[in-house]
Parts: C-alpha cells; structure tokens; sequence
C-alpha cells in the first residue's frame, strides 16, 4: 500500500491528491487495526432512545447517563460493543447502527450519552473480513467474548447496511414448564442456526437429573432466537449457542 504522490511538487498538491491521501490514511488506520485489534472495554447490553441512526454518533434523545454496562461504570474514552439490545426509554438498537464504538461522554445530570465510531471502525470505510470485536477481563456476563461481523455483502460499508455481528457463545437456561432465559442481553438470543452443524449451532445439559429431555422449538434468530424443551418439568437445561 503505497504512499500516493502529488503531481506537480509537494507545495502544490491538488484535490484529487488529497481525495487519494485520505482513502490511503483510512486504508492505513484499517490495516493496523486488524494487526493490532484494541481490547473493548464493555457490551452495551441495554440502551435507551437516541438520535444519529446512520451518522455514526449516537447521542442520547434525553440527558442522563448511559447507566452501566455488564456491570461496568462507563467512562469517556471506553471502547463498547453495541449489539441488538432494547432498553428504557423506548430504546432499541437499529441494526445498522450496531458494532464498535467509543464513549465520547457517557452522560449524566443535564447531558445527554454521545457514541461515535472508532478509529478502527469508521463511518464511511469497508467492513474489514471477518471483523472480530474482543471483549477485555472486566464484566458480569460478558468478559473475554468474541463478536465477529458477517455482513451479506463483501463490501459493506460502515452506517449503510446491517453488519450482522454475532457472539461466539451465549449462555441460557430452560427451565422445563416455566421457559426460556437467555443469559447477558436481557430477552435477546442469538443462535446462528438452529440445529449443531459445521461446527455451531447449539449444546444443552440436564443439570437437574437424568432424565430424558429434547429440543421441541429451535429458533435461528441475531437477538430473536429461541429454544424450547420437553422432559421432566422443572428440570433445568443449560447450554449454550455456539456461532463461530
């Protein structure tokens, strides 16, 4: 990836040669990203309404702090990973607004939350191939999980198209004869596919006896999956989707 040179001197570089250093120093930013990949401090795992969907800075609709996060107190500067989330305030994640990003502030009494896009993810640039977000040690559910992108165009760019990020693993519990719990993003499951195959897909456990016991609904779904089993009532069935 080479430096593109001006026409002409260095003092007189036109508009088409500032046009080429720019893509070349978004190029650059990418590459040593995907060498160096930052860790993410926290998973959003609930947020309330904001503005900015497709901008690439998110702002609160209200003041207020964005609250903690997996059991973490945000700070300005923090790296989060945004996934299809709901939360107060009629707030929802729009799916082309999921992915990375940094705390610019987390808000707090008459200021509203700002997210903006990282260095390594930014508005306007191509969704990197197999672009993996890799959470740090801290937090209550999600410390040390794996999200990775799998957009349906090899070309997508960033704040034009859902990049369909999907975590490694999710834990859940079903508890037979009282339901379904996914573990870590309130009701929110995400199961790539519904059935163990290729390598994902689903685990289960009895942890409660031995008895018998079957998947009776599998739901495939990026936030909206869901499973069903039939056994013994109140039995517990433990497990997890296995996405990559």
């Amino acid at each position: 990836m080479a430096l593109p040179l001006p026409p002409g001197t260095l003092k007189t570089p036109n508009a088409g040669y500032w046009l080429q250093l720019w893509n070349y120093l978004v190029k650059l930013v990418a590459a040593i990203a995907n060498q160096n990949p930052p860790t993410y401090r926290a998973v959003i795992t609930s947020i309330a309404a904001y503005t900015g969907t497709t901008t690439g800075t998110l702002t609160g609709s209200v003041t207020g702090a964005i609250g903690a996060q997996d059991g973490i107190t945000l700070a300005a500067g923090d790296r989060v990973f945004l996934p299809l989330v709901t939360g107060g305030a009629g707030g929802a994640t729009a799916a082309v607004d999921s992915g990375p990003y940094l705390v610019v502030t987390p808000g707090g009494t008459g200021v509203a939350f700002i997210l903006t896009r990282p260095p390594e993810y930014l508005q306007g640039s191509v969704i990197p191939e197999s672009y993996t977000i890799k959470l740090g040690t801290e937090g209550t559910n999600w410390k040390g999980s794996e999200w990775r992108a799998f957009p349906t165009s090899a070309a997508l760019v960033v704040g034009t198209g859902d990049p369909h990020f999907w975590p490694k693993l999710q834990a859940y519990a079903y508890t037979i004869g009282t339901g379904f719990v996914p573990v870590g993003l309130g009701t929110a499951f995400y199961l790539r596919t519904a059935s163990m195959a290729a390598g994902y897909g689903f685990t289960s456990t009895n942890t409660t006896s031995a008895h018998a016991f079957w998947a009776s609904t599998t739901t495939a779904g990026q936030g909206t999956g869901a499973l069903a089993f039939t056994g013994t009532a109140s039995d517990v069935i433990v497990g997890q989707a296995v996405n990559f």
